[in-house]
């Protein structure tokens, strides 16, 4: 499944926040973005602490493996051109990762 993330003004919204745990190569995340973000080089940062994925955005869906614990996990969206950086506001609900069937 695609999840798109779509960045207005600073701020994330993400159209199907629902992940199942332990899923390998089945979803991915596509940006939609506003035009304060192009020409800019996009970092997306999904996770926090031990459980962080960092990954360059290059307008193709990216894979993610769903190893993150069971609850809720950030993300953030980091856009830079050459000296300049902008970041979204951290959205710490982006994404809710559930127990797959066992």
């Amino acid at each position: 499944m695609n999840h798109v993330i779509t960045i207005r003004n600073r701020h994330i919204a993400v159209d199907n926040p629902t992940l199942i745990k332990g899923c390998r190569n089945t979803d991915t995340i596509t940006l939609d973005t506003d035009e304060e973000w192009d020409g800019k080089t996009i970092t997306v940062y999904v996770g926090s602490d031990d459980h962080k994925v960092k990954a360059t955005y290059d307008g193709e869906p990216m894979s993610i493996d769903i190893d993150f614990p069971i609850g809720y996990i950030p993300v953030l969206v980091k856009g830079e051109t050459g000296d300049e950086a902008i970041y979204t506001e951290q959205a710490t609900h982006a994404f809710r990762v559930k127990a797959g069937k066992q």
